[in-house]
């Protein structure tokens, strides 16, 4: 015979079946023989197959009109079963509304009277066996039958659930149940406990299904930690501040109980595993909940020292990482002995959040004082070395102290003193912005590590803080030390040499590109707290949400950031907000620093500047009473083309020439550096702006003469001619009043009562074409000291 078990296999193979058949042919048996044999075999069981196959597709097919007949029928019959209940219910529709409709309410008052009845009646069956339970009660406790205790407390559970406040009878039915349970519990407490700390996984399986089935399921929870939690305790007690700080050696705390626990974790999963998440929750809710109080206290003594630094606040991430990996290592072991049971796993979050707590209220209360103080302290050390910095550099150029030399006309010759040397002063102040500048770097990585930025706003006033101290210490230190720069050109000081007045302008020029360090320093730290600000607000400040759900899904993962802000609501948001870049909003994140820093520039750019422009200021004082413009013309009066420039005027020109060299020799030391360009841009922009300052102050001189006579406005013209042609060497064009002043000039005719018109109409033509207000003012002052009127 031919096993057909082998053709109904779904992985069948023809070749592995001829194989193993062949196996089993004797040793003396042909092999074409045996073959044939097997072919025959087969070919007259599928023969057999055939036949029976299409004898039972005939009757099948001689049965087909039957029972299409019979479908008909069934049709036929749902037909008219669907008319008769139309029928029927138009019939209670019609009695509803017609003389029938007492009928029909009659009826429906008997329905609900036999409801109610029926009610009645399951309730005082309840009741009876409830009754007869609560008899038992003494006499089950005496034999301390567990399981038949258990079984009672469940059905008595049941029955004052169905009898409630229906009886009065039962009416203390609910206190005497509790007071039975905690009978049980104290029953089933001592093997609970034994069975658990043994690991007895069937024993307690069955005692706390007792207890549970008693509905005493929360003491389970309580038992088992009372059970496992002694150990977990003892690793507590290890943590000893007096033998190693507290801060390190939490993680060695943390590792401990976490090896407990997924020791605990594979127990319980494969002796309860619908009750092992609920039990592990429980019993790290219990731990930490004991030692809150000592961990919240062992933590603030690790955070009150040093003051004034960063380590408080890095002791505290490395305490918020410890457990924040803790948390995490909890969860997967929670997660993990609850997948091989129906129970879901309890919310996580608030398991996080008792863990986290000391940290994230020690947090909430010291870290704007512990950021402040270490800001701060980075502030003070940078105003040391910057005062260290101005005490070391010799005098300041201030009174008595300035570099002065030069012959001034009318007046003695001064020793030049050396010039301060202001390049450390100028590096302290760089360096020292650029330290401070770090220091709130590296608060912001912090403030990122510890509240995933939303902590920004306290970040942002403890920075402003440091920084306007640094910037007040920083202004008042750079004032007293420029006290007096560029006091030539009052009356009686002596105009500075050209060598003086170089070491002058190389000894605060090394300021502008430090000060200018310093606004750059803290708008980077600015736009660093921009940048913060509108990630937090994109919801972009870290990875993994709050971990809220019932079932979370592995791996399972807590942002205390994110929890932060969730529960400071809007106002939280509002702050960050604040700080971050929007339009329509120009305030800055940092207030105060960048206001400082904008004022400490403009005071050393007023040093420099007037620093650089004492030796013009000075040359231009003697302008007004200068002989050449108001003497007479005589006889001998050369021609106005051949007057040359005063020696006030070349000095200043030849000095404004000089200048780009000077400059360039202290802003751009490295051509190939690479603030070379920008460098040469500060060279650029400060020639023009000394040059555009004397400028203003020749002309402001020029104002100041008494009278102008024809004489007096050739040389005028000459001087003014010159000193327009150093303006275009540079690179400027002479303001309108400057070239007004020299038009005017310029113009020649006789003195006042001789053929004065000519004079008064080329005033007049230069009047009409003159550029800009300035220009026409200018014009009319020439007019005025020729004493022509216009």
């Amino acid at each position: 015979m031919v096993e057909l078990d082998a053709f109904e296999a779904p992985d069948f193979d023809p070749v592995t079946y001829v194989n193993d058949y062949c196996q089993k042919k004797s040793q003396d048996a042909p092999m074409d023989r045996y073959l044939t044999e097997l072919e025959l075999r087969l070919q007259l069981v599928s023969e057999d197959i055939v036949g029976k196959l299409a004898d039972a597709s005939s009757r099948a097919s001689l049965r087909v009109p039957s029972a299409l007949k019979e479908l008909l029928n069934i049709q036929s019959d749902l037909a008219s079963a669907q008319a008769s209940m139309a029928e029927v219910q138009e019939r209670v529709n019609a009695s509803a509304v017609g003389p029938g409709a007492q009928a029909v309410d009659t009826l429906r008052q008997l329905e609900r009277v036999k409801g109610r009845m029926q009610t009645a009646a399951d309730t005082l069956e309840e009741a009876s066996g409830l009754a007869s339970l609560f008899h038992r009660m003494d006499s089950l406790f005496a034999d301390e039958d567990l399981p038949a205790i258990a079984a009672a407390l469940a059905g008595m559970q049941r029955g004052l659930r169905v009898v409630g406040d229906s009886v009065p009878g039962f009416a203390d039915g609910p206190a005497r149940l509790a007071t039975f349970q905690a009978r049980l519990r104290d029953l089933v407490r001592a093997p609970l406990v034994a069975a658990l700390q043994n690991r007895q996984g069937g024993e307690a399986q069955q005692l706390a299904g007792m207890l549970e089935g008693a509905g005493d399921g929360a003491s389970l929870e309580r038992l088992y930690c009372a059970a496992v939690l002694p150990p977990l305790r003892a690793a507590w007690e290890q943590v000893d501040p007096a033998r190693a700080p507290f801060v390190s050696a939490l993680p060695q705390f943390f590792e401990q109980v976490l090896g407990l626990l997924r020791g605990e974790a594979g127990w319980l999963a494969e002796a309860m595993p619908c009750r092992a998440p609920a039990l592990l929750h429980a019993l790290v809710t219990a731990l930490f909940e004991a030692v809150e109080a000592e961990h919240g206290a062992r933590l603030a003594a690790a955070l009150a020292a040093p003051r004034g630094s960063p380590v408080p606040l890095e002791r505290l991430a490395a305490a918020r990482a410890a457990a924040l990996d803790f948390v995490h290592g909890a969860a997967e072991a929670i997660v993990a002995a609850g997948q091989g049971g129906a129970a879901g796993v309890p919310p996580l979050e608030p398991l996080a959040e008792l863990v986290l707590r000391p940290c994230e209220a020690a947090l909430t209360g010291r870290y704007a004082a512990l950021e402040g103080d270490a800001l701060e302290s980075a502030a003070r050390a940078a105003v040391a070395a910057l005062t260290a910095a101005a005490s070391g550099g010799g005098a300041g150029a201030g009174a008595g102290g300035g570099p002065r030399g030069g012959a001034p006309t009318g007046g003695a010759v001064r020793a030049a003193p050396r010039a301060p040397a202001v390049e450390g002063l100028a590096a302290a102040l760089e360096a020292g912005a650029a330290g401070l500048a770090e220091a709130m770097h590296a608060a912001l990585a912090r403030c990122d590590l510890l509240s995933s930025h939303a902590l920004l706003p306290e970040l942002a006033g403890a920075a402003d803080e440091a920084a306007r101290q640094f910037l007040v210490a920083a202004r008042g230190t750079l004032a007293a030390r420029l006290a007096g720069a560029g006091e030539a050109g009052v009356p009686g000081a002596a105009a500075p040499s050209e060598a003086a007045a170089a070491a002058a302008l190389e000894a605060v020029v090394p300021l502008v590109p430090a000060s200018a360090a310093v606004g750059r320093r803290l708008a980077a730290v600015e736009a660093a707290l921009r940048a913060a600000a509108a990630a937090v607000l994109d919801g972009d400040s870290g990875a993994g949400g709050s971990g809220r759900g019932a079932q979370p899904a592995a791996p399972w993962r807590y942002d205390p950031g994110a929890a932060r802000l969730e529960a400071g609501g809007g106002a939280v948001r509002d702050a960050i907000a604040r700080l971050a870049p929007a339009a329509g909003r120009p305030t800055p994140a940092l207030p105060e620093a960048m206001a400082g820093a904008a004022a400490l520039q403009r005071l050393v750019h007023d040093a420099v500047l007037s620093t650089a422009l004492a030796r013009p200021r000075a040359l231009f004082a003697g302008l007004p009473a200068a002989r050449e413009y108001v003497a007479g013309d005589g006889a001998a009066a050369m021609p106005s083309f051949s007057a040359i420039p005063l020696p006030a005027i070349t000095a200043a020109g030849e000095y404004l020439l000089l200048l780009p060299q000077l400059l360039e020799a202290v802003l751009l030391r490295d051509e190939e550096s690479a603030g070379a360009e920008d460098a040469l841009a500060s060279v650029n922009e400060w020639t023009s702006r000394v040059a555009a300052a004397s400028t203003q102050e020749l002309t402001q001189r020029l104002r100041q003469l008494p009278r102008l006579t024809r004489g007096g406005a050739g040389q005028l013209a000459a001087d003014l001619e010159y000193f327009c042609n150093v303006l275009s060497t540079l690179g400027m064009e002479a303001p309108d009043a400057l070239a007004g002043w020299a038009a005017g000039a310029a113009v020649q005719g006789e003195e006042p009562g001789e053929a004065a018109g000519d004079a008064r109409a080329a005033f007049g033509e230069l009047l009409a074409a003159a550029e800009g207000k300035e220009g026409r003012d200018a014009v009319r002052a020439v007019a005025a000291l020729r004493g022509i009127q216009l």
